[in-house]
């Protein structure tokens, strides 16, 4: 699954910072290919009717809603009380929502649940913001997850795949990238 540049890991914390805002901060940093790649990401997931679903990093909800929507049970975890907050809200888990569970947990620590219990596993806009190391552990972890046959369902930071257009992404990206590094010591990784 491929998405267009999202951001740098320093615009990604300062929309996570804003819970509110996040999703039209998104949308407006992507040109509206965010909300395009979540349909993408829910089609492709709901291509296993009444689904069993883990979603890595759902933020406040967006792709989890779509996943809910094609009948599919869903587990989504965020490291972010304030975004499973405004997800909570956004997915009436406050009044209940049997095929629903939020959880706040980083996606490390899905080592904790048991082997081939999802039919799919999800994270949109999650694994660029993790290390090398981080991504590697955290797929490791979601292909035990999945039963046979299961779905691994990514939507993601990815580079362009002609020369001019990934020439032209990194003119874009280098002023983000550089800021990123000086307030944060890294940035994300396509």
């Amino acid at each position: 699954m491929a998405a267009t540049p999202v951001s740098s890991l320093v615009l990604m914390r300062i929309l996570e910072s804003a819970p509110g805002r996040y999703d039209a901060g998104m949308e407006l940093l992507t040109f509206g290919v965010a909300a395009r790649s979540r349909r993408d990401a829910a089609g492709r997931a709901a291509l296993i009717p009444g689904a069993r679903i883990l979603e890595i990093g759902c933020g406040t909800g967006a792709l989890t809603a779509l996943l809910l929507r094609d009948g599919a049970s869903v587990l989504a975890i965020d490291e972010a009380p304030e975004m499973l907050d405004i997800a909570a809200e956004r997915l009436g888990a406050t009044k209940g929502q049997p095929r629903l569970v939020l959880q706040e947990k980083a996606a490390a620590e899905i080592d904790g649940l048991e082997p081939a219990s999802f039919d799919v596993v999800t994270a949109a806009f999650a694994l660029s913001e993790m290390l090398a190391s981080e991504r590697a552990y955290v797929l490791g972890q979601a292909a035990r997850l999945l039963v046979d046959g299961g779905r691994l369902v990514l939507v993601d930071e990815t580079l362009p795949r002609t020369g001019l257009a990934r020439f032209l992404f990194g003119l874009l990206r280098l002023p983000l990238s550089v800021l990123a590094w000086v307030l944060a010591g890294r940035t994300s990784s396509p």
